[in-house]
């Protein structure tokens, strides 16, 4: 299961331009290879997919594991449909049902000032932080944003492949496009292909970041309990929050859903879940994130 057979086979099957699948490639590398190795996709039988499952690192969530689990069996579907093998070795039901929709907690107003201004917590961290918490997109097309895809003078974000499939591009929120502006220029001026949100030690890894949303808040004085609280039906506050905070705030603030959808890529289904903890956050007037909305 190399990377091409995701990047051909999707082609060849859909007839559609190339899916970004970088955010599924992640994946694939931190759970699947290290399993499979080189193993070609026509070697591939349940007891290999079984492995990959048993192998899952245990902190994962049961929706985290059943996204590796969807991963392998589309590209298996893939590789079946393309006549690659004869059929999918991976029995129907073999993904693992989805587990109850956890609330996630949205970061307030006073809170975000304080994470943004904290000497305590890197600057790099601080920028990436503000950025998704005002912009809205998801971490890892954050993580992965060139400096080509922003239009700085008119303050303008253009991704060109992401998750959904079509370009989207928004005007950034007051402040925003200053505030990467500087740090470009403290960067030294990197090439338009250089990762926006990297330093002397390289990009972010999105994926193990949580950890260090809590260990930030905590170093910013945030100390409301709701946002370290892990229960039965409630998730602490981590990296994906700031992408639920966005939608949840503006959302309450009396964004359209159009607005809303061409800065994170949300279907209008996928919204309606967000709208009865806005309407909560509604009631307590908290106002805007810095003077970005």
């Amino acid at each position: 299961m190399r990377h091409s057979h995701i990047n051909n086979l999707s082609r060849k099957i859909r007839g559609s331009p190339d899916i970004d699948h970088a955010n599924n490639r992640v994946q694939l590398e931190a759970y699947v290879y290290p399993v499979l190795g080189a193993l070609p996709v026509t070697a591939v039988a349940r007891e290999q997919g079984d492995a990959v499952m048993r192998r899952l690192p245990t902190h994962l969530s049961r929706n985290s594991r059943r996204h590796v689990a969807k991963i392998v069996i589309h590209v298996l579907n893939l590789a079946e449909l393309a006549g690659y093998i004869e059929r999918n070795p991976l029995p129907k039901g073999w993904v693992p049902k989805p587990g109850t929709r956890k609330d996630t907690p949205v970061l307030f107003p006073a809170e975000d000032a304080a994470l943004l201004a904290s000497a305590d917590v890197p600057l790099l961290y601080r920028l990436f932080y503000g950025f998704v918490h005002r912009e809205g997109g998801r971490r890892t097309e954050a993580a992965r944003l060139q400096w080509y895809e922003l239009d700085l003078k008119n303050g303008v974000v253009q991704l060109d492949q992401n998750k959904t499939e079509h370009a989207r591009w928004w005007k950034m929120g007051d402040g925003v496009a200053d505030a990467l502006r500087v740090w470009r220029m403290v960067q030294g001026w990197p090439e338009d292909t250089a990762l926006v949100f990297q330093d002397g030690e390289g990009g972010l890894n999105v994926d193990h970041m949580s950890s260090k949303v809590q260990k930030h808040l905590k170093a910013a004085k945030v100390s409301r309990v709701r946002l370290f609280t892990k229960g039965t039906n409630t998730l602490r506050f981590g990296t994906h929050a700031f992408r639920h905070s966005f939608t949840t705030r503006n959302l309450a603030l009396g964004k359209t859903d159009d607005w809303v959808r061409t800065r994170t890529g949300h279907t209008s289904n996928e919204l309606l879940r967000y709208r009865e903890t806005a309407r909560s956050l509604e009631e307590l007037e908290l106002g805007r994130c810095g003077s970005a909305r």
